[in-house]
């Protein structure tokens, strides 16, 4: 009986040790890699690679005839991003959720060579990477992409 109870202490003491082990691990790597904010430079300096891959990629997947719609109508790149703030953020994943202003340039027109700016609210999530908690993922949401494709064509 003995015997018994000194093991089940023992795997209990080890289980409690471990849990201990995690928790302080997790803390440790919240205060050595902190996940950055919204308006960190190395967030925002990803979002118009991102997006010119999102354009990239309806281009890629559409036919002929709206590959050179997306083109036309979608501008290449986005000339900046303002006011980055964080609208949200889940502890559990360590995931923050952002908003910001992309502000475009695009034509007044087709055949026009006057370009005026639009702005847009971009919605985009840093969160670490679990497989190497040193770095983070951003993810862009591809909901401004219509609202772009409308005002950028005319209309909204």
């Amino acid at each position: 009986m003995k015997k018994i109870i000194i093991i089940v202490s023992t795997v209990l003491f080890l289980l409690s040790f471990s849990s201990i082990s995690n928790f302080a691990q997790k803390t440790y790597n919240k205060l050595m890699y902190p996940l950055p904010e919204c308006s960190d430079e190395s967030v925002t300096s990803l979002i118009n690679p991102l997006y010119k891959d999102m354009r990239k990629d309806i281009g890629e997947n559409t036919n002929l005839t709206n590959f050179f719609l997306v083109s036309l109508s979608l501008p290449p790149s986005m000339k900046r991003l303002d006011m980055p703030r964080s609208i949200g953020y889940d502890e559990s994943i360590q995931r923050r959720s952002c908003e910001a202003e992309a502000v475009f340039d695009i034509n007044n027109g087709i055949f026009s060579n006057h370009k005026k700016e639009i702005a847009i609210t971009i919605t985009y999530h840093v969160q670490s990477d679990e497989k190497n908690n040193q770095q983070f993922i951003i993810i862009l949401e591809p909901d401004f992409i219509d609202i772009l494709e409308q005002k950028a064509s005319g209309g909204v």
